[in-house]
């Protein structure tokens, strides 16, 4: 894969920061989180949605385990979008894909999607514009369709983590100490999930309650 077209920006620094977070096994957990569902929803979605793609980590697992034969990607970032379609084409998978670049609030489609996952990104928000998020994202989503979210639920635990992975305690540590994901910001995320009026149809902890990974539909 070809990263030189982020070498001289923003979102390339950030790349690479999670590159070598992946190194230091930040990735092993989020990895598990993110894909533990994949394999296990009810339904074949006919209309799914990744919001949020980032680098397409997600979205080939997607492509490779639930075959979709039609794929819409979204992210804030060209860079990130021209990422995730190249890693796409080197799959074998002849299905259609769309490809949205903006805010995912905004978004306009034809119809609504059974499916949206969006992965790592409500927690950098704190509690009053992420509900906000999940109300606007809401409405992208078929009644009887299926949110995925992985991400951190219960950063009150985050001491759990040097009898885990002294990497991710250090990590986390980075982190919340020089970004506004602090875990006074964080919040209980499943409270988040009840104030959007979103039933939790399957849940899965990781590190203790830590990190989680949600099927969501609506109330």
């Amino acid at each position: 894969m070809n990263k030189n077209i982020f070498s001289r920006t923003k979102y390339g620094d950030l790349v690479r920061v999670y590159d070598f977070l992946e190194y230091l096994n930040f990735g092993n957990i989020s990895k598990k989180s993110r894909d533990y569902f994949l394999g296990k929803f009810p339904f074949k979605a006919k209309n799914p949605l990744i919001a949020a793609c980032g680098t397409g980590d997600f979205v080939v697992e997607y492509i490779r385990t639930e075959k979709p034969d039609a794929l819409t990607i979204n992210d804030l970032s060209t860079e990130m979008l021209e990422r995730t379609k190249q890693r796409i084409h080197d799959l074998p998978w002849d299905g259609k894909l769309s490809v949205l670049h903006g805010d995912v609030t905004m978004l306009k489609q034809s119809e609504a999607y059974d499916f949206i996952s969006i992965t790592y990104f409500i927690s950098m928000f704190s509690p009053k514009p992420r509900l906000e998020l999940l109300l606007k994202i809401k409405q992208l989503l078929r009644d009887d369709g299926l949110l995925l979210i992985a991400d951190y639920m219960k950063p009150h635990r985050f001491i759990m983590f040097p009898v885990y992975y002294i990497n991710w305690f250090v990590v986390c540590m980075f982190f919340w100490i020089f970004s506004h994901t602090k875990p006074n910001v964080l919040g209980n995320m499943e409270r988040t999930f009840e104030d959007a009026d979103l039933e939790i149809v399957k849940r899965k902890y990781f590190i203790g309650g830590l990190f989680g990974a949600f099927l969501l539909r609506k109330r």
